[in-house]
Protein backbone atom coordinates (compact mmCIF):
# COMPACT_ATOMS: atom_id res chain seq x y z
CA UNK A 1 0.00 0.00 0.00
CA UNK A 2 1.12 3.40 -0.92
CA UNK A 3 1.22 6.31 1.91
CA UNK A 4 -1.00 8.86 1.87
CA UNK A 5 0.00 12.47 1.87
CA UNK A 6 -1.47 15.53 3.58
CA UNK A 7 -1.05 18.84 1.66
CA UNK A 8 -1.43 21.93 3.93
CA UNK A 9 -2.73 24.80 2.06
CA UNK A 10 -1.86 28.01 3.32
CA UNK A 11 -5.02 30.43 2.90
CA UNK A 12 -2.82 33.68 2.26
CA UNK A 13 -3.13 35.43 -1.41
CA UNK A 14 -0.88 34.47 -3.82
CA UNK A 15 -0.79 38.16 -5.56
CA UNK A 16 -0.11 39.91 -1.50
CA UNK A 17 0.23 37.22 0.73
CA UNK A 18 -3.00 38.92 2.46
CA UNK A 19 -5.16 36.35 4.48
CA UNK A 20 -7.67 34.96 2.98
CA UNK A 21 -11.67 35.57 5.18
CA UNK A 22 -12.71 31.58 5.12
CA UNK A 23 -15.44 29.43 7.50
CA UNK A 24 -14.34 26.04 8.58
CA UNK A 25 -15.19 24.46 5.19
CA UNK A 26 -14.63 27.23 3.06
CA UNK A 27 -13.45 26.13 -0.50
CA UNK A 28 -13.18 29.66 -2.77
CA UNK A 29 -12.08 32.41 -0.79
CA UNK A 30 -11.66 36.48 -2.42
CA UNK A 31 -9.07 38.70 -1.57
CA UNK A 32 -10.32 41.74 -0.21
CA UNK A 33 -7.05 43.98 -1.45
CA UNK A 34 -6.53 42.40 -4.74
CA UNK A 35 -10.36 41.44 -5.86
CA UNK A 36 -9.08 38.08 -6.82
CA UNK A 37 -10.45 34.57 -6.15
CA UNK A 38 -9.70 31.27 -5.17
CA UNK A 39 -10.56 27.81 -5.35
CA UNK A 40 -9.31 25.15 -3.23
CA UNK A 41 -7.70 21.94 -5.30
CA UNK A 42 -5.88 19.29 -4.85
CA UNK A 43 -2.79 20.59 -6.41
CA UNK A 44 -3.28 24.50 -4.18
CA UNK A 45 -4.83 27.67 -4.53
CA UNK A 46 -6.23 27.70 -8.29
CA UNK A 47 -7.45 31.52 -9.54
CA UNK A 48 -11.10 32.51 -10.41
CA UNK A 49 -11.93 35.88 -11.34
CA UNK A 50 -13.80 37.65 -8.77
CA UNK A 51 -17.35 39.45 -9.97
CA UNK A 52 -18.99 42.03 -7.19
CA UNK A 53 -22.51 42.83 -8.09
CA UNK A 54 -23.18 46.53 -5.92
CA UNK A 55 -25.84 47.00 -3.32
CA UNK A 56 -28.78 49.36 -4.21
CA UNK A 57 -27.79 52.96 -3.92
CA UNK A 58 -30.54 53.28 -0.65
CA UNK A 59 -29.05 50.38 1.49
CA UNK A 60 -26.59 48.38 2.35
CA UNK A 61 -25.86 44.62 3.60
CA UNK A 62 -23.57 42.10 2.45
CA UNK A 63 -22.58 40.18 0.04
CA UNK A 64 -22.41 36.21 -0.44
CA UNK A 65 -21.08 33.49 -2.67
CA UNK A 66 -22.17 32.55 -5.88
CA UNK A 67 -20.37 30.40 -8.91
CA UNK A 68 -21.06 32.12 -12.43
CA UNK A 69 -20.24 30.96 -16.11
CA UNK A 70 -19.60 32.94 -19.05
CA UNK A 71 -23.38 30.85 -20.43
CA UNK A 72 -25.07 32.95 -17.30
CA UNK A 73 -25.49 30.17 -15.22
CA UNK A 74 -25.29 31.23 -11.35
CA UNK A 75 -25.13 28.95 -8.18
CA UNK A 76 -25.17 29.74 -4.79
CA UNK A 77 -21.45 28.39 -3.33
CA UNK A 78 -23.17 27.76 0.06
CA UNK A 79 -25.26 25.09 1.21
CA UNK A 80 -28.94 26.15 1.22
CA UNK A 81 -32.45 24.23 0.59
CA UNK A 82 -33.11 26.69 -1.96
CA UNK A 83 -30.54 25.87 -3.89
CA UNK A 84 -32.42 25.38 -7.11
CA UNK A 85 -34.81 28.47 -6.48
CA UNK A 86 -32.02 31.01 -5.79
CA UNK A 87 -30.36 28.91 -9.46
CA UNK A 88 -33.43 29.16 -11.01
CA UNK A 89 -33.87 32.93 -10.24
CA UNK A 90 -30.65 34.63 -10.56
CA UNK A 91 -29.29 32.71 -13.81
CA UNK A 92 -29.72 34.56 -17.06
CA UNK A 93 -30.30 37.87 -14.96
CA UNK A 94 -28.61 41.18 -16.57
CA UNK A 95 -26.22 41.92 -13.73
CA UNK A 96 -23.73 45.22 -13.30
CA UNK A 97 -20.23 43.99 -11.28
CA UNK A 98 -17.67 46.14 -9.74
CA UNK A 99 -13.95 45.67 -10.18
CA UNK A 100 -13.74 46.51 -6.03
CA UNK A 101 -13.23 43.47 -4.05
CA UNK A 102 -16.30 42.67 -1.15
CA UNK A 103 -15.43 43.36 2.13
CA UNK A 104 -15.22 39.73 3.96
CA UNK A 105 -16.87 36.85 1.78
CA UNK A 106 -17.40 34.22 3.19
CA UNK A 107 -19.04 31.07 3.06
CA UNK A 108 -17.62 29.34 -0.62
CA UNK A 109 -18.60 25.90 0.82
CA UNK A 110 -19.56 24.74 -3.05
CA UNK A 111 -16.67 23.38 -5.19
CA UNK A 112 -17.89 24.90 -8.89
CA UNK A 113 -17.87 21.48 -9.82
CA UNK A 114 -20.91 20.42 -7.46
CA UNK A 115 -22.12 24.00 -8.41
CA UNK A 116 -22.12 22.82 -12.44
CA UNK A 117 -24.13 19.69 -11.64
CA UNK A 118 -26.86 21.82 -10.05
CA UNK A 119 -27.06 24.22 -12.62
CA UNK A 120 -27.55 20.80 -14.95
CA UNK A 121 -30.04 19.81 -12.52
CA UNK A 122 -31.69 22.77 -12.60
CA UNK A 123 -32.21 22.94 -16.09
CA UNK A 124 -30.40 26.44 -16.59
CA UNK A 125 -28.09 27.51 -19.28
CA UNK A 126 -25.26 24.43 -19.26
CA UNK A 127 -22.31 25.93 -17.51
CA UNK A 128 -19.30 26.65 -19.92
CA UNK A 129 -16.03 27.33 -18.95
CA UNK A 130 -14.25 28.25 -16.05
CA UNK A 131 -16.30 29.20 -13.22
CA UNK A 132 -16.16 32.77 -11.99
CA UNK A 133 -16.37 33.55 -8.20
CA UNK A 134 -19.89 36.00 -7.98
CA UNK A 135 -20.26 38.01 -5.13
CA UNK A 136 -24.14 39.24 -4.52
CA UNK A 137 -25.95 41.50 -2.36
CA UNK A 138 -27.90 40.56 0.66
CA UNK A 139 -30.02 42.35 2.98
CA UNK A 140 -30.71 41.02 6.82
CA UNK A 141 -33.87 41.50 7.25
CA UNK A 142 -34.34 39.57 10.50
CA UNK A 143 -35.80 36.42 10.25
CA UNK A 144 -34.54 36.12 6.71
CA UNK A 145 -32.28 37.46 4.25
CA UNK A 146 -33.35 39.62 0.81
CA UNK A 147 -31.06 38.86 -2.15
CA UNK A 148 -30.97 42.62 -3.47
CA UNK A 149 -30.89 42.38 -7.14
CA UNK A 150 -34.51 39.94 -7.61
CA UNK A 151 -35.58 40.53 -4.02
CA UNK A 152 -35.81 36.59 -3.68
CA UNK A 153 -36.81 35.93 0.25
CA UNK A 154 -33.77 33.18 1.72
CA UNK A 155 -35.32 32.47 5.24
CA UNK A 156 -32.16 31.90 7.44
CA UNK A 157 -33.15 28.17 8.89
CA UNK A 158 -32.63 27.46 4.88
CA UNK A 159 -28.84 28.16 5.18
CA UNK A 160 -26.41 25.82 6.64
CA UNK A 161 -23.90 27.53 9.25
CA UNK A 162 -26.23 30.95 8.86
CA UNK A 163 -25.51 31.68 12.35
CA UNK A 164 -21.95 31.61 12.15
CA UNK A 165 -21.68 33.11 8.73
CA UNK A 166 -23.90 35.98 9.37
CA UNK A 167 -21.32 36.51 12.69
CA UNK A 168 -18.71 36.29 10.50
CA UNK A 169 -20.18 39.03 8.13
CA UNK A 170 -20.94 41.28 10.84
CA UNK A 171 -17.94 41.33 12.77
Amino acid sequence: MGRATLRLTPLTCPNCATNLPALEDDVAFACSLCALAFELEPDGLAPRQLRVVPHPASRTGFHLPFWEWSSGARVPAFNTREVVELTRRLSGREMATLTSPPRGLLGATLASGEAAEIATFAGVSPPTGVAALLAVPFLDEGSHLLEAVSGFVLYKESIDRARALLAALSA
